[in-house]
């Protein structure tokens, strides 16, 4: 680390929980996105951070990266009617 002395000078507000949005399109456990009424939209999955399981109980970054694989994994085995029903 070393100081920053010469300008231009930039700030953005942060808040504790880092980048990750923890949030987005509620998603079953076949990884289908949900529609306002709980039902899946048919041919329409989501992995990773978008429809994050934790939510916001825990906004790390990075811990989005285990849900991507394995979400992006059951959700291709169930796209593709490997997936248990």
């Amino acid at each position: 680390m070393v100081a920053i002395e010469q300008p231009p000078f930039h700030c953005v507000p942060l808040w504790p929980g880092g980048s990750n949005t923890t949030g987005g399109p509620r998603r079953d456990r076949h990884g289908r996105i949900l529609d306002a009424f709980g039902q899946p939209i048919p041919g329409l999955y989501g992995a990773g951070e978008l429809g994050q399981a934790t939510g916001l109980l825990y906004p790390g970054d990075g811990s989005n990266l285990s849900e991507a694989f394995c979400f992006g994994q059951i959700s291709v085995e169930h796209a593709l009617g490997l997936g248990q029903t």
